[in-house]
Order: C-alpha cells, then sequence, then structure tokens
C-alpha cells in the first residue's frame, strides 16, 4: 500500500515532492526499508505510465555510489557522445547523470533520497544502463531493476566475459544471505580507471535498466565501456 501512494504521489506532484512528503509521513528509516519493494514495482509501473506516450524518451546512463562528481560526469558524457551518436534519439542527445546515494547509517536522509529517486526514474522509463559500486548494485539487483546480460550480450561474449559477470546474494529482513542469487546482471568494468573514478573510486559494474526502451542503445553503450576497459 505505502509503495502504490508513493507512485500516485510522484505522478501527481512530481518526484522531489513525493519525497519530501514521504519522509515526512514514514521518516527515512522506514523509507529505506520500502526501497527494494519500491523497485521490484518500479518495471510493471513504467510500463503502464508509458502507455500512450508519444515521445521518445532520451537516452540517458547514471553514474550511482555514495558521492558522485556531476562535473566529472559530464565531461565524461561529452566523450561517449562523441564516439556513440547512435546513442542521439530522434534528435534528442543522450544524458549523463550523476546519481550520489549516500550512506544509509552515516547519512541516511541522503540514501532515501537517492534510493527512492532512483527508483521513481526507473519507473518513468528515464533510464538505460547504469555504472554503479557494488552495494547500490545489489540492492537495485535484488530489487530486479536490470536485464539479464544475455538480454544484451552474444554467447562469444557471455563466454569471454564469464569471470566478470555480476550477480548478488539475496537478503533476508534482517539482510541475512538466504542461500539463492540474482540473476546475473552485470558485467565489472572495475578495471576501467575512468569508470572506477565516477563511480566512487573502487569496484564497480555496468548494468541494463530492465525496462530501458533503448536496447540497442544500452547494447552498444555496454560494448563501448567493455572494448575501453
Amino acid at each position: 500500500k505505502c509503495v502504490d501512494v508513493a507512485y500516485e504521489n510522484a505522478a501527481l506532484n512530481g518526484i522531489d515532492r513525493a519525497i519530501a512528503c514521504a519522509r515526512r509521513t514514514w521518516g527515512d528509516e522506514q523509507l529505506i526499508d520500502l526501497a527494494p519493494f519500491i523497485q521490484k514495482a518500479a518495471v510493471p509501473a513504467a510500463l503502464l505510465a508509458g502507455c500512450g506516450s508519444e515521445k521518445a524518451a532520451a537516452f540517458q546512463m547514471a553514474f550511482c555510489a555514495p558521492y558522485v562528481k556531476a562535473e566529472a560526469v559530464e565531461t565524461y558524457g561529452e566523450t561517449v557522445k562523441a564516439d556513440l551518436p547512435e546513442l542521439t534519439v530522434e534528435g534528442t542527445e543522450p544524458l549523463f547523470t550523476a546519481m550520489t546515494m549516500g550512506d544509509s547509517e552515516a547519512d541516511p536522509m541522503t540514501a532515501m533520497a537517492g534510493m527512492t529517486k532512483f527508483s521513481a526514474m526507473v519507473a518513468a522509463g528515464e533510464l538505460d544502463v547504469v555504472v554503479s559500486d557494488p552495494d547500490n548494485a545489489a540492492r537495485n539487483a535484488r530489487g530486479e531493476s536490470f536485464l539479464d546480460v544475455s538480454s544484451f550480450l552474444t554467447e562469444e561474449e557471455l563466454d569471454r566475459y564469464a569471470e566478470r559477470l555480476l550477480s548478488f546474494d539475496m537478503v533476508d529482513d534482517e539482510g541475512n544471505p538466504t542461500g539463492e542469487k540474482t540473476a546475473v546482471c552485470g558485467i565489472d568494468v572495475s578495471d576501467n580507471e575512468t569508470l572506477s573514478a565516477l563511480a566512487g573510486g573502487g569496484e564497480c559494474g555496468v548494468f541494463v535498466v530492465a525496462n530501458t526502451s533503448h536496447l540497442e542503445g544500452s547494447s552498444a553503450l555496454v560494448r563501448y565501456l567493455l572494448e575501453n576497459s
């Protein structure tokens, strides 16, 4: 019920206002707990939201980490736009977004805002490719926000990158591993110094959002990142 209310509020009033309202109503701790359920509902909500829309959405790549420098992401985006003109959709250039996710323990308000905004952007069909640190990637993968890599890589590529494929432990309500794993939904790109720096300076992976409306462009971008790793 809480998830339904959050989405209805976002649709009527916008993401930022919905986040502020949700924080007042439920508090930061409960919203952080709700994040995986919001993310799991994002794909069907986005499909419904997209019905009847005639305008093509811009291709968008996001960098998610506890802290991301927006200027560095913007500079990197200019390079990618020049190298991959096919990411321009019907005259609309691709977007490159820095998403500072914060630390759920040290800075719960920033973390909650980041998780909620990510979920809302997925629900709106606004994201295509994500480069993320492991913690945020794991949470989003558990919420079924990412495609299985077999959806955009060939058998040959799956074999070539077999040691770099990413999946994550599923956890219970207390954060303990259940013994199950998420789908194989990402590729480790930590050896790409530029991507690693943009994603917080440590390990990172690249993921395609489950409800992307630009699968061909997403596949092209993933291959571009892997070839330049």
